[in-house]
C-alpha cells in the first residue's frame, strides 16, 4: 500500500512540474546513480531509488550544485579505482 502512496505522489509530481521536464529527469538519474552508491541503498530495489531520487529533486530536496557534486564525487572515486588497476595489471606483466 505505501509503495502505491509514494508512486503516487511521484507521478503528481512530475505532473505538476512546472520547469523543463527533461533536464528533471536527467538529473533524477543522476542522483538515483549516487544513491545507489550509497551503503543504506545497496539492498534498495533500484526503481524505488528512481522513485526517490525524482521525489527529491522534483521536490526540491536537493539541489543541482549537490547532484552536480555527488556526481564529480563517484566520478573521481571511479577513475582512482580504474588508475589503480591499471597500475596493478602493469605490476603483474
Amino acid at each position: 500500500m505505501k509503495a502505491k502512496i509514494i508512486e503516487e505522489d511521484v507521478e503528481k509530481l512530475v505532473c505538476d512540474y512546472k520547469s523543463s521536464k527533461y533536464n528533471a529527469a536527467v538529473l533524477s538519474m543522476n542522483w538515483a546513480r549516487h544513491l545507489k552508491k550509497l551503503e543504506e541503498y545497496q539492498n534498495i530495489p533500484t526503481t524505488q531509488i528512481i522513485d526517490k531520487a525524482i521525489e527529491d529533486v522534483i521536490g526540491g530536496k536537493v539541489s543541482l550544485k549537490e547532484i552536480t557534486e555527488a556526481v564529480e564525487k563517484d566520478n573521481a572515486v571511479l577513475e582512482a579505482i580504474a588508475a589503480s588497476k591499471k597500475r596493478k595489471s602493469k605490476k603483474i606483466k
